[in-house]
Formats: C-alpha cells, structure tokens, sequence
C-alpha cells in the first residue's frame, strides 16, 4: 500500500512535489508522520511511521526518511529505519538535522515506550551523535544554540509492580554538527507525576520549562551564555569582537554566531548589538 503527502506552494495553490512512502507489508499504511525545511529553504526532510500490525495490539513501529533538494525536487536520500522517524529539525546551517526516533512497541503484557535522540549530518545521512533511552520529545531555542529534550522510557504492563517508567531530561548546547556542552537529568516516575507532556523554552534563552500531570516546572537554563559570547566567558565584549573580526569571511565553527557555516556581518551584527551583555 503506497501512501503519499503532498505539497503545495501557498501563494496559488499549485502542487509541487509528493512524498511516496514505499511499501513494509502489502496493505499496511507507511504515513508521513514528520517534516521540516531548512532554515535557506534548500531542503526538505521528511519522516514516516509504519505499524506492522496496525490493526492488532501487536505492535511494532518502523519507518522511513526522506531528504528533498527544494526548487528541483529531486530525492537525494530514502532510507529505511528501523525506528519510526517522529520528530525533525534543522541546524541553522542546513547540514545538520536533529532527528526524533520511536521505537515504541509491544502488546499489552511486554508493551514498552522506547526511542532515541540522534544529530545527523547531510546528506549522507551519517550519524554524529546519539542518545538512546526513551521515545523523545524536543525543542530547539530562539537561535537553534540549545536543545532541550525528554526521553520518556517504560517496560511492562500497564500497573505496577510490572510497570516502569523513566524520564531523562536532556539539554545540549549545539553548533554546527557538535554537542559542544550537555547536561541531564534522569528520574523514576510514579503513575501519579507522570512524564513531560511538553517542553518549551523562553525567547532569551535564559529558562526552559516542561509540562506534566498539573504542574508546569520552570527553571535556569543552565548551560546559558549571552548570544555573541564567542569566547563562553559570559561576557560579550572586545575580546568577542575580534574573534569576529579576525576570522571573517571564513567557515571557522567558533566565531560564526549564528551556525549558518559562515563568518560574515551577520555575526558581526550579533556581537554588536549583544556588546556589554553579561559584563
């Protein structure tokens, strides 16, 4: 059974390209279930989720990824997973994609909540960084620097004592293809405080927050540095400037600000308007 998505270019509504997802088993729907455009619109990522058994408590998600050059259309990759692919986002640069996997599966009695949290280069797509330990659910920042994530894990059946749940709380500072700091938390969980239904993090950076069972959690980001710290030293001054300045027109990973893989004014920019913050 050959699913597809389409899309169209709002302005007129006129239809530009269909996603067809390739058959698993013969009458089981491949549905898209994940896409995103880079930040220069060249690319388009897709993801899909297959069910083996979608009729059935017997179950097993698996799935597909799709990467698309914009403007031709032409489908640079399509590979097969073993996961299904849950949720995408793009790096600044374009290069970089971070990629959601759900590997939650099982009946009733031996049912587990399951996934991974991976960093991807394209278009190969070869894998940088991944963290296994739960199906995940994240966000990027204002400027794509931070990524906060959930992991949310569980075994067995659906009380306890055959029942458990984990949560793993993720926060990475990301640029360019690195991890360059991270910082995690993991906890037990009871039925009653349930894990992160949502996550969120404030517009300067400063606070992430995530939502669970009645009660919303705010708290420091504390992996924090002023945008245009080159240098982390949690001051943006002369010294950030001239990292700027001395690395300009070129594709050092440091003093390109914003991760677009290029020292330009638009960093520039960044630091100047940024000067004395943190000081």
């Amino acid at each position: 059974l050959v699913t597809r998505t389409h899309v169209w270019r709002l302005s007129d509504l006129h239809h530009v390209f269909t996603f067809e997802w390739g058959d698993w088993v013969e009458d089981e729907p491949n549905l898209t279930w994940s896409a995103a455009f880079s930040k220069d619109g060249a690319w388009l990522a897709a993801g899909s989720l297959y069910d083996e058994d979608w009729e059935d408590w017997d179950w097993e998600l698996a799935g597909d990824f799709q990467l698309v050059r914009v403007g031709s259309w032409e489908r640079v990759v399509y590979q097969r997973d073993r996961s299904a692919i849950a949720q995408l986002a793009f790096l600044p640069d374009g290069r970089h994609l971070i990629v959601g996997k759900d590997d939650s599966g099982g009946w009733i009695e031996g049912s587990h909540t399951d996934g991974s949290l991976h960093l991807w280069q394209l278009p190969g797509p070869v894998e940088l960084v991944s963290r296994q330990g739960g199906k995940p659910l994240f966000t990027l920042s204002s400027t794509s620097r931070y990524l906060f994530a959930a992991l949310h894990g569980s075994r067995g059946g659906y009380d306890p004592p055959h029942y458990n749940e984990t949560n793993t709380l993720l926060l990475w500072r990301v640029h360019r293809g690195q991890v360059l700091q991270a910082h995690e938390y993991r906890e037990g969980l009871t039925t009653e405080v349930g894990h992160a239904w949502a996550l969120a993090m404030s517009p300067d950076e400063r606070l992430i927050a995530f939502a669970r069972y009645r009660v919303v959690v705010v708290a420091r980001n504390p992996l924090f540095t002023p945008y245009g710290d080159v240098n982390t030293d949690g001051c943006v001054d002369e010294r950030d400037l001239l990292a700027v300045l001395s690395a300009f027109g070129t594709t050092e990973v440091a003093p390109d600000v914003d991760g677009d893989g290029q020292v330009d004014d638009a960093d520039l920019l960044i630091v100047l308007f940024n000067f004395g913050t943190g000081c």
